[in-house]
């Protein structure tokens, strides 16, 4: 028995030592750290997005419900991105949409377009009215960039746009931009606008748009360019359909000619680029206006502009006036706006009793310096002398008691006391009036309660002189842009009153608007009931503010 207990201890040994070895080297491989995951897949990579404004907008966009499900995957999916009108303050994240090519942000205030340099195929960026840098320094790294749009923008340095041959689209309208320098050899460019660019004085070197002979759109308004220049600038633009060279110093236009004879301006081009036909020469001194009569009719109507100086095509077959001195009249240029507007050839057809025939006078964009003598056309209803900078004195439309038309804009008047006590007034501009400045006694127009359309932009207003606009309940449009106020109170008034509605549109003929940029209102929301009236973006204003926030 002895023998038998002793055999099967050792027999047990053996078994024994394994499984100890066995618990060993498990102890031991418990210890070891644990195999690797696989990689993880990039596309599943939550994307951080810091502004909660952009972050709803490309969840909607995405069609997603939850923050996680924002991913990488998800992101690459985006093409297009609408974010214009939005409180969007911060673009952090957006980089990570590596496949957008198209980017609307209009009317957007953001300090940090860095993320945009991320991405490599967009195609068109729109930041018109967007308050942002002065530098395009961001578009630098975009390869493929095709249509740029920083309309009404702080933007002045364009130098990242240098060498970039993908552009075809730039618009540069209401900048600070005046040197256009790195556009030089972009002759693949289709559209050009550089509508008073410059902070509105135009851009200092136009001859670099000479060998850009693809151009359909090419707008040059407010830059000095002259007959030689222009001459240049517009000899190969054959494929030419819309151009603005409106107050460039112009007198003659017979390089149009050979334009016109080669096939610009046609419906067959319009048809091709989608875009209207249209020119505008006004504030020109042009003394060869009917070079160009048998194009006319390739306008539609409205779409073909020039000053009354430079005569009408109806007379182009007829002597035109003859300036000279004159009675009462003593300004030159403004005798010859009255003769050409009452159809007379003399000076001495225009008489005490002559001008009374005046009702209707624009002597727009043009170097009148003095309205000396107009006091006598006590019949007129319409006068404009828009962008006409010389104009300062307007005492002679004191007691001008059926005057209901007047339009002062850009000019150097500051002081309107001759218009005090003209209630009948129903349409008054004084937008950047005194040379910009705006004017200094804008109380005057307090008992204007007929006014549909009233601009102030640029006029210092205080709250309390602000409070005169609760009695403008016929009011259809208003730029109240730049003036200072910080309450809205007033304006409210007006709307409860009946201000801003489709039936005073309809009755006014004039679109619906309200402009209250660069203004610190604190009380916008008062009017938030009202502003489903305007069309989309007739209604302006700065800062991250939504309507959408108010109770």
């Amino acid at each position: 028995m002895m023998k038998n207990t002793t055999f099967l201890k050792e027999l047990a040994q053996p078994f024994l030592m394994l499984s100890l070895g066995l618990f060993l080297f498990t102890a031991c491989q418990d210890e070891v750290d644990p195999l690797p995951d696989p990689d993880p897949d990039p596309s599943a990579e939550v994307i951080e997005i810091e502004d909660s404004e952009l972050l709803e907008i490309l969840m909607e966009e995405l069609n997603i419900s939850n923050p996680s499900e924002l991913t990488k995957g998800r992101i690459l999916q985006l093409t297009e991105l609408n974010i214009s009108n939005t409180i969007v303050a911060s673009l952090n994240g957006l980089e990570e949409a590596e496949n957008l090519e198209i980017l609307l942000a209009r009317s957007i205030e953001v300090d940090d377009l860095s993320p945009i340099s991320s991405l490599e195929k967009l195609k068109q960026l729109d930041m018109r009215d967007a308050l942002m840098p002065t530098t395009l320094s961001f578009l630098a790294p975009l390869q493929m960039i095709e249509n740029i749009d920083f309309q009404n923008t702080a933007v002045a340095n364009i130098s990242a746009l240098q060498g970039k041959n993908t552009l075809t689209h730039i618009n540069l309208r209401e900048t600070d931009v005046a040197d256009i320098a790195p556009l030089e050899g972009m002759t693949q460019l289709l559209f050009l606008n550089l509508n008073r660019a410059g902070g509105g004085n135009g851009i200092s070197n136009p001859e670099i748009t000479i060998p850009m002979d693809k151009l359909y759109y090419l707008s040059l308004r407010n830059t000095e360019v002259g007959d030689e220049l222009m001459a240049e600038i517009f000899a190969n633009k054959t494929q030419m359909v819309e151009s603005n060279i409106r107050n460039t110093g112009i007198t003659d236009i017979s390089f149009l000619v050979p334009i016109f004879e080669a096939g610009a301006f046609t419906q067959e081009l319009s048809d091709l680029y989608g875009n209207k036909i249209s020119l505008d020469l006004q504030n020109n001194s042009i003394t060869n206006l009917c070079v160009i009569k048998q194009w006319v009719d390739n306008f539609p109507e409205g779409e073909l502009e020039w000053s009354a100086v430079a005569g009408d095509f109806n007379n182009c077959d007829a002597a035109g006036p003859v300036a000279g001195e004159h009675e009462f009249i003593e300004d030159e240029e403004l005798l010859v706006f009255i003769l050409n507007t009452l159809g007379m050839t003399e000076p001495s057809e225009l008489t005490e009793e002559t001008i009374k025939d005046l009702t209707n006078l624009s002597i727009s964009g043009s170097e009148v310096a003095s309205l000396s003598g107009l006091e006598k056309a006590i019949n007129l209803e319409v006068f404009n002398a828009q962008g006409c900078g010389n104009v300062e004195d307007i005492s002679a439309l004191n007691g001008m008691d059926k005057l209901v038309f007047l339009n002062l804009r850009q000019t150097a008047v500051t002081d309107i006391s001759p218009l005090e006590g003209m209630t009948q007034l129903q349409y008054l501009n004084l937008n950047r009036a005194g040379s910009g400045n705006g004017i200094t006694n804008p109380e005057i127009i307090a008992p204007f309660v007929n006014l549909y359309y009233i601009s102030l932009r640029n006029t210092a207003l205080t709250d309390e002189q602000f409070e005169m606009f609760e009695n403008f309940d016929q009011l259809v449009e208003c730029n109240i842009r730049n003036t200072g106020i910080t309450s809205i109170a007033p304006l409210a008034k007006a709307f409860e009153k009946g201000a801003f509605t489709e039936e005073l549109s309809i009755k006014y003929d004039n679109k619906l608007s309200l402009d209250l940029q660069n203004n610190d209102i604190e009380d916008l929301c008062l009017i938030s009931s009202y502003v489903g009236v305007f069309p989309d973006g007739e209604i302006e204003w700065s800062g991250t503010f939504s309507f959408d926030d108010c109770d």
